[in-house]
């Protein structure tokens, strides 16, 4: 851990000689020691894009994520404080999640927006991909089984909302239940959303919600 602190300083310290302005991908459980963020500061930096994917530390555990909710909540208030900008990821679709973890993921993520830190927020729902936990279920199989090259089976609206959506899903991740989570998430930040930032959005207001 010190040969990796150290390393990063020297990175950091180089950056700093070049008098340009940085984001990066970070990771929150990285990002809690103010030490370290105001190295990032003074190297130049000043804007991080971390994934929280669910506010909930089952979730969490699940994606092998090594990190837990406290450790994002210690990097926010780290980074507000050392006056950084912040755009995040969220990710849907989990066998086990709930309407209360959904809802604690956005109503968390709201916050950091409306305190100012969090600028842009990312959406995607749960996948099934070859080597990953469920992509190795009895539901995963099945559907890598069917193939990749071939025309992903959920297209168009509302799975397009989403970063990663137009694949295969869990069972329980339909089109209804698409709908009512982005809807949730357009009540607490649609200015926020990246997918409300692409250009083809102005171009199919159609798709728009109307809340």
């Amino acid at each position: 851990m010190r040969l990796k602190r150290r390393r990063l300083k020297e990175l950091l310290s180089e950056l700093g000689k070049t008098g340009m302005q940085f984001g990066c991908l970070n990771r929150f459980n990285h990002l809690m020691n103010p030490k370290v963020v105001e190295l990032y500061s003074e190297a130049g930096f000043n804007y991080f894009y971390c994934a929280i994917e669910q506010f909930d530390n089952l979730a969490l555990a699940s994606m092998v994520k090594n990190q837990k909710t406290s450790q994002i909540v210690q990097s926010v208030n780290t980074l507000h404080e050392c006056g950084f900008k912040l755009g995040v990821s969220l990710l849907y679709g989990f066998e086990f999640e709930t309407e209360k973890s959904v809802l604690a993921t956005l109503d968390f993520t709201k916050e950091w927006v409306d305190r100012g830190l969090i600028q842009l927020v990312s959406e995607s729902l749960l996948s099934y991909h070859p080597g990953t936990a469920q992509g190795k279920s009895a539901e995963g199989q099945r559907a890598i089984a069917e193939g990749f090259n071939r025309v992903p089976p959920n297209l168009g609206f509302p799975w397009n909302r989403c970063e990663e959506g137009q694949w295969y899903h869990p069972s329980h991740v339909t089109a209804s239940y698409v709908e009512k989570v982005l809807g949730w998430s357009e009540e607490r930040f649609s200015d926020r959303l990246i997918r409300n930032r692409h250009s083809w959005a102005y171009a199919n207001r159609a798709e728009q919600y109307s809340l």
